[in-house]
């Protein structure tokens, strides 16, 4: 059966992933489609969930993959050899993804990481995630939507960047309304944290100090909130466009960096969606890039978004056809 946009196939028990059952299947689903796969089918079986992948090589051959994604430990050895078989009968390469896995078995997080990261939403996929970003990110709802064009663009700024960073963004501005919280908190790959705030602006955003003290107090809660965790390595501010330019929005990061002792960056919506786009072209290199030199203050231009991503393509030795 072909797989339909959006659908979801719930497991018979949660994977210790941070994901809801009912999200563990489609997560899986949306990361391969990213990742340069056709999903030829689903089916389901009493205690696993098959796929049938397949995906173009660089010789023009296709590989042809069978994913068996179980919520347990890992497969039986009647199981996998039960996989093993079904995938020889249809001429295909087993795949087994178990949720700790062993030698012969990946792990949840492992099948994850080898295509470059989870993809959480949908959205970010779609023709229209640029048109939209750019138009809520001016304080606009986009034709076709409605409700609230500040909530959308921080719903938005957070599907890019879950989509870049391979995790999950954990949001909390217009989720938490009446507390003092920044917009969104975004791990990297390394688990490092990144506090984030998103600006939806008519005009251009005004990166003035008074502007930011708030910021200032969200990464000392995140700080707090982070020990025994991921390190808080920089601040970031996502907006349509700022006032001041690249020297100006410098020397803000370097006053940011001694009151809060965190890299403070900025990012347009348009450079966003240029990261998300040069990185759905290569979605396996999003852990190679170099995150924390990205994120090292100032304004992130699509320059250093485009030599980040090259130099990850260019230094990284790869051993998978993934």
């Amino acid at each position: 059966m072909p797989l339909h946009y959006g659908e979801k196939i719930a497991l018979s028990s949660v994977m210790d992933s941070g994901f809801s059952q009912s999200e563990i299947v489609s997560i899986a689903t949306r990361t391969l489609l990213a990742a340069g796969y056709v999903i030829a089918g689903v089916h389901r079986q009493p205690h696993h969930i098959e796929f049938k992948a397949d995906r173009i090589t660089r010789l023009g051959a296709v590989l042809q993959l069978l994913i068996a994604v179980t919520a347990e430990h890992e497969f039986s050895t009647e199981e996998a050899a039960d996989i093993a078989h079904a995938a020889v009968n249809q001429n295909r390469v087993p795949v087994l993804v178990a949720q700790v896995g062993n030698d012969e078995q990946l792990g949840w997080q492992g099948f994850l990481d080898a295509l470059g990261g989870a993809v959480p939403a949908w959205r970010v996929l779609t023709n229209e995630f640029v048109e939209h970003l750019a138009v809520a990110s001016t304080n606009q709802l986009p034709v076709g939507l409605t409700g609230e064009a500040w909530r959308l663009f921080e719903d938005l700024v957070a599907d890019g960047l879950e989509f870049c960073f391979g995790r999950r963004v954990n949001r909390l501005g217009a989720h938490k309304r009446g507390k003092k919280v920044s917009d969104l908190v975004a791990p990297l790959p390394d688990f490092s944290v990144v506090v984030i705030d998103a600006k939806a602006t008519a005009t251009q955003f005004d990166a003035n100090w008074p502007s930011l003290r708030a910021l200032v107090e969200y990464v000392g809660k995140q700080k707090e909130r982070q020990k025994g965790g991921g390190e808080v390595i920089a601040a970031l501010v996502v907006s349509s466009k700022f006032q001041q330019d690249v020297s100006a929005l410098a020397q803000i990061s370097g006053e940011f960096l001694g009151e809060a002792r965190v890299a403070l960056c900025f990012m347009t919506a348009d450079a966003l969606a240029h990261m998300v786009s040069e990185l759905k072209r290569k979605p396996d290199t999003r852990n190679a890039v170099r995150w924390k030199m990205l994120f090292r203050g100032g304004l992130i231009e699509k320059s250093d978004i485009d030599r980040e991503v090259r130099e990850a393509l260019t230094e990284r030795c790869e051993t998978r056809e993934f």
